[in-house]
């Protein structure tokens, strides 16, 4: 899930530092209990400004919060954007490259190897219990460009393994989490020993630790990558 469309809900006023919140529209998490969102920025260096100024940052902050609609967000967000009360942080974002100078005559542009000079920087945050979220990037006095914003979530493809399938998985809320799921026999297979086969996803939208599987019915056998049962009478006809 990526978004390019923004938000702005507002500023807060700081006699003393900017806070200038930019908050992407209402997301729906697609039930995944765990989003990433990656980053894509370039900041100028505090000490390369005219007049630097104690207040100037290098740094951006992201916050997420959790509804269940758009409307209760902005409902609630007059009474709690002073408070910050719901928000919950996910990380202060440091610039690892910056730029010190502009281009005279397109003050707005970068030096040419302005490309060498923007940052790209992943988070994730869970764990997530409502429809969906809104995030926020802060800006507190950095004279930033943001260039890109994706969220996404990872999940395991559906796939079949040992005659069994396995349904798309969204990955766990937790970093290390291995999500078991149970596999379905296809067609004319039953469960080896009895007991249901199952896989789990982790954290990286990859299956693994696989245990147990299907069978053939009697009178069936499986394909050759093992996604099916084949009737041997089908065989001898194609024979």
């Amino acid at each position: 899930m990526t978004s390019s469309e923004s938000l702005r809900l507002g500023s807060i006023q700081n006699p003393r530092q900017q806070d200038n919140w930019l908050a992407t529209p209402f997301l729906y998490r697609q039930s995944a209990p765990r989003m990433f969102v990656t980053l894509r920025f370039s900041v100028r260096d505090c000490a390369s400004l005219r007049t630097p100024l104690p207040t100037c940052r290098e740094t951006l902050t992201l916050y997420y919060k959790q509804a269940d609609s758009q409307r209760e967000l902005m409902r609630t967000w007059v009474a709690e954007k002073e408070t910050r009360e719901g928000w919950v942080k996910i990380d202060t974002i440091a610039a690892d490259k910056s730029f010190s100078k502009v281009e005279p005559s397109s003050p707005h542009q970068y030096q040419p190897n302005r490309y060498s000079r923007i940052n790209v920087k992943t988070r994730s945050f869970a764990p997530l219990t409502r429809n969906g979220f809104v995030l926020a990037i802060v800006d507190s006095g950095a004279c930033v460009s943001l260039m890109g914003v994706s969220i996404f979530y990872r999940r395991c493809p559906a796939t079949s393994l040992h005659l069994a399938s396995y349904p798309a998985t969204p990955s766990g809320a937790e970093p290390t989490a291995l999500v078991p799921v149970t596999g379905t026999c296809v067609p004319h297979s039953k469960a080896q020993g009895g007991a249901p086969p199952r896989m789990h996803c982790n954290a990286e939208g990859e299956w693994m630790v696989p245990v147990g599987g299907c069978v053939c019915d009697k009178g069936f056998e499986p394909n050759v990558n093992g996604s099916a049962c084949l009737g041997e009478f089908r065989d001898l006809w194609r024979g």
